[in-house]
């Protein structure tokens, strides 16, 4: 990833002139009654520092709205318990602050969805919005940044935006080298669509881990569906229409996970005896459905409350943090040797 530019933020500004992060912003957006004094010095450090203002601080002194907008997901079912967890942080980091969420409709047209989301922001409707499922090359961020809106993601940027990000990479190789150690090695990888960061990312890790224990030749069986219980499921029915059936899948998601437990069940195959299935989440659906979901955690509802503190904080002071999340995997019931 490239290096981030160093920038001034509105709390260096309030160092600078001796005063409050409040007073800065009053003064940038012309309120309260503030002595000429402070004005001065306030005006001086923005000139020393080259500070840019931006939504998020000028917002400071005059956010009304005390709002959060969520922007629907496109790929994941809102049913899905990975995005109710997810939902579930973000709510209650917001709620400590007394913030409210509202969830934003997407559209099919990404620039459509995140000129919405600017025009949501410019009538303050809302004081900052939330996105996932972001693209290695999003036309969104592009946009809501040149529009001044406060983003923060559950994906990573190279603009100067707050996100939070699953080291992705990693969660395919763990679930890749856990199969490699049971002896696996027919298997086959149940995707989520390819345009997003999160999936391309674990394609790469599983993918590689694979070759780099297999050989640079071995090949790596990969199938692209939605995440759903359903998609997965006829995915798996395609992955055993080969000549050679696979001993393992790795699931883009517990629902799919459960999808491909499902099919093995229909059609008479013992799990994990005659297959092992990986899951990715480690949600509730993982722990407590039969067999018990072998599974990469990445634990939603702390990212979220995360996403959501990242937030309010660029609100507060301009600062766009960042962190990683490093995933783990639960091994539970449904992996285990490959038959014979």
């Amino acid at each position: 990833m490239t290096e981030r530019p160093s920038v001034a933020r509105i709390r260096d500004v309030a160092e600078r002139a001796g005063v409050s992060v409040s007073t800065v912003s009053l003064v940038l957006n012309g309120r309260g009654k503030i002595s000429p004094a402070t004005i001065a010095r306030v005006r001086a450090a923005v000139t020393e520092l080259n500070y840019q203002p931006h939504h998020a601080a000028r917002n400071l002194a005059s956010r009304q709205a005390n709002t959060i907008g969520l922007l629907l997901p496109s790929a994941t079912p809102v049913s899905d318990e990975f995005f109710s967890l997810f939902l579930a942080g973000v709510v209650e980091a917001l709620r400590r602050d007394g913030f409210l969420l509202v969830l934003l409709p997407a559209s099919a047209d990404a620039r459509e969805s995140a000129l919405s989301l600017a025009q949501a922001a410019a009538a303050k409707r809302v004081d900052g919005v939330i996105l996932l499922e972001v693209a290695p090359k999003d036309p969104r961020l592009q946009l809501l940044y040149e529009r001044g809106v406060a983003t923060a993601l559950f994906g990573q940027t190279d603009l100067p935006m707050p996100w939070v990000d699953v080291d992705n990479f990693l969660g395919g190789k763990l679930a890749a080298d856990h199969l490699l150690d049971l002896g696996h090695s027919r298997v086959v990888q149940l995707a989520a669509p390819h345009q997003f960061w999160y999936a391309t990312e674990r394609r790469r890790g599983f993918v590689n881990a694979i070759r780099q224990r297999l050989g640079a030749a071995a090949a790596v069986t990969t199938i692209e569906a939605e995440l759903t219980a359903e998609a997965a499921y006829r995915a798996a029915r395609s992955a055993f229409a080969g000549p050679v059936p696979p001993t393992a899948i790795f699931a883009a998601s517990d629902v799919m996970a459960r999808g491909v437990v499902e099919y093995a069940h229909d059609h008479g195959l013992h799990v994990p005896r005659q297959l092992s299935v990986v899951g990715f989440d480690d949600t509730p659906l993982a722990r407590w459905g039969s067999p018990a979901l072998t599974s990469i955690s990445q634990d939603p509802h702390r990212v979220g409350v995360k996403v959501g503190q990242l937030l309010l904080r660029y609100l507060q002071d301009g600062r766009p943090g960042h962190e990683h999340v490093v995933p783990s995997i639960s091994v539970r019931a449904s992996t285990g040797p490959p038959p014979g």
